[in-house]
């Protein structure tokens, strides 16, 4: 609120982070309200606390881990099972069962929404934040990367025409491809409700086998992290800003001796040969694992 971020600007904060509660509306009456020179930033994209941001009380009684101390373990993600303290109660019938699927034998009681902002970054920029915020805790480089890259983008489209600021297609299916729960805008609008519970843990698009560590005559040098075989079409999520992700085929997997294999193993630096793209350091190639309609 403006008396807690007048406060702490008074004690010499240049930037106080906003709490994921606050609507368009708070958020520019606390600019309103505190010193021209505090900076705002607030959270753009990631998870969503199902308590009071900073305020859980389970990480704590689990494993004295304090959320409010950047050490949260995140004990609402996990599965809970709803059972009887006094062992002569028969549960069938004295108690309730919560259930996702008739497949479940727990359920995500605790399971809030992911915050997703990519559809209303103008209102968010308007707002007066200099800063957005990107949930990394526990998140892995493809993911950040992956975020990153599709706000930046966003973001540089936004300032350069914000009346015209559209959402582009490759945005949305590449923030859908990541390892996330349904997305919600949060609180921003005013709508509390869009924090629903029970949104399960959904399926990750692609998942990372590679990253280009260097480019020698032409070909890229990668270190591989999953194994992928010489036929496989990969996907590639461009380092370059201006880049959208492709899809990449290539002829060979050599070891750095010339050796050609049928396999790239993990923890170790492979040669693609003869890709359809121009691959750059720090491109990362990734498997699609978006399951097909059949199920497989």
């Amino acid at each position: 609120n403006p008396l807690a971020c007048r406060g702490w600007a008074s004690l010499g904060a240049k930037r106080i982070i906003l709490s994921r509660e606050l609507s368009f509306e708070e958020i520019k009456i606390i600019r309103d309200n505190i010193p021209p020179e505090t900076e705002l930033e607030c959270f753009v994209h990631g998870a969503m606390c199902v308590s009071v941001s900073g305020r859980c009380l389970l990480g704590t009684y689990f494993n004295s881990r304090h959320p409010n101390l950047g050490d949260c373990s995140q004990p609402c993600r996990l599965k809970y099972k709803i059972t009887p303290d006094d062992p002569t109660i028969n549960f069938s019938h004295d108690g309730f069962i919560a259930e996702e699927s008739s497949l479940e034998e727990s359920v995500y009681l605790l399971n809030s929404k992911d915050l997703c902002t990519i559809e209303i970054l103008p209102q968010i920029i308007e707002s007066g934040v200099v800063s957005l915020k990107i949930e990394g805790r526990s998140k892995s480089a493809h993911y950040a990367a992956s975020v990153i890259k599709v706000y930046r983008e966003a973001i540089h489209s936004c300032i350069a025409d914000p009346q015209n600021y559209k959402v582009k297609k490759w945005w949305i299916e590449e923030l859908e491809a990541l390892d996330h729960r349904a997305y919600t805008t949060g609180f921003y609008m005013g709508e509390p409700v869009k924090q629903d519970l029970f949104a399960s843990k959904a399926q990750a698009g692609y998942r990372l086998v590679a990253t280009v560590k260097a480019v020698v005559n032409g070909r890229p040098v990668i270190d591989v992290k999953n194994s992928f075989h010489d036929d496989e079409s990969l996907n590639v999520l461009p380092v370059k800003n201006s880049l959208a992700p492709y899809e990449l085929t290539f002829k060979h997997i050599e070891e750095l001796d010339g050796k050609i294999c049928e396999r790239a193993i993990p923890n170790r630096l492979f040669i693609l040969d003869g890709c359809s793209e121009k691959l750059r350091i720090g491109d990362m190639l990734r498997r699609s694992v978006i399951p097909s309609p059949n199920g497989a």
